[in-house]
């Protein structure tokens, strides 16, 4: 159930409609073998994935599933070659928000009675996406939760041909792969993140009642957000207790969420949490630029959340502008939070002025990387 009031006009129709949709599809799935196949590695911001024996691009294997003609510059280099038979992971980086979707859609298969024990013994294979590597511990434990243990997980660095390679398919992908319209999810994903929740909790239940609001504002590498504090300082007023995630493990983060009625947070990856709640729970999400993220009304969906989007941003200024997730962005208690929380709006000038400067540093930093190419 998704609450309007406090979203921007300008944002209304597509938040209205992605909200509607149905994201489940009851799609059949299975693990695919390719004979004679080949893994090429990410480079240069381009994705990379399998390749068949006839030199077709599978493309669910890349970055995001579905996205054409990710294999990259690697495809003309020297390929390796292993007479082996291997399970392919698909392609990680280390962006929070993806680690439990994107980066889970292959997984289901582990912990499916259906597929062959035969293929679950075999060696599991991955590749890391130029977009990030620098894995935190919590996605190896989310993994090691899911019975992926590191010692059987290889890192394809090269590109390489096995003899034959297995493909689990896509649990959590786009419906129109070319557009990117919008995403579905099959039973299996669901399955995993359940499955996740239940060893977390070791099968205990949590009597979900407390409310809380998960804050990036200790976050020592968050140079690009400005203005959260307040925010923060909003929903400390209304009763909720303030959590940083980044000092809790998986299995306490999980724990937390199973206990939560009311959650508050950002938009971005901190507020894809919402998928590890209880079914039904309140999110109080506080957008923080001018766009949709189409990944949280699924993760609304997928929960059955009762949702209430506060666009509170001034966020104009964005040096990539094709790239929503890339900022600077600038929050503040505008009319619209003001109103949510029975409360003055304020516009703090110091914080705006320090993001109008991060985008003109930004801004210059890429012209100057672009004259000297």
């Amino acid at each position: 159930m998704l609450n309007t009031d406090y979203i921007d006009p300008k944002l209304l129709d597509e938040t209205v409609k992605l909200s509607s949709l149905d994201y489940h599809n009851n799609k059949r799935l299975q693990v695919v073998a390719y004979d004679q196949a080949t893994i090429y590695p990410g480079r240069d911001h381009e994705g990379g994935g399998l390749v068949d024996s006839s030199g077709r691009f599978i493309s669910s294997s890349s970055t995001f599933d579905g996205m054409e003609g990710q294999e990259g510059a690697y495809k003309s280099g020297t390929i390796d070659y292993r007479d082996e038979e291997v399970v392919y992971l698909g392609m990680f980086f280390d962006v929070w928000g993806h680690c439990i979707t994107d980066c889970l859609r292959h997984l289901w298969f582990f912990n499916d009675a259906k597929i062959d024990d035969k293929i679950k013994k075999l060696r599991f294979v991955w590749t890391a996406s130029s977009w990030g590597d620098n894995f935190a511990d919590n996605f190896w434990e989310m993994l090691s939760l899911l019975g992926f243990s590191q010692d059987r997980l290889e890192r394809i660095v090269k590109p390489t041909k096995f003899r034959r390679i297995w493909m689990p398919d896509s649990s959590f992908h786009f419906q129109d792969s070319l557009k990117r319209d919008s995403l579905e999810y099959t039973a299996e994903y669901l399955d995993t993140i359940n499955l996740l929740i239940a060893r977390a909790t070791d099968g205990a239940p949590i009597s979900p009642n407390r409310s809380i609001y998960l804050s990036r504002t200790s976050w020592k590498w968050n140079d690009k957000d400005f203005g959260e504090k307040y925010i923060e300082r909003v929903f400390q007023n209304m009763d909720f207790e303030i959590v940083h995630p980044q000092g809790l493990s998986f299995v306490e983060m999980v724990r937390l969420l199973q206990s939560v009625k009311r959650l508050a947070s950002t938009e971005g990856s901190i507020a894809h949490n919402a998928i590890f709640l209880p079914q039904g729970a309140q999110t109080y999400i506080v957008r923080k630029r001018r766009g949709v993220i189409k990944y949280q009304p699924l993760i609304d969906c997928a929960r059955s959340l009762e949702t209430v989007y506060i666009d509170a941003n001034l966020s104009h200024l964005q040096y990539c502008k094709e790239k929503l997730g890339h900022g600077p962005f600038f929050m503040y208690v505008n009319n619209r939070l003001a109103r949510f929380a029975g409360i003055k709006s304020h516009f703090p000038v110091i914080d705006y002025l320090r993001y109008v400067i991060t985008y003109f540093k930004h801004v210059a930093s890429i012209k100057l990387r672009q004259l000297y190419r």
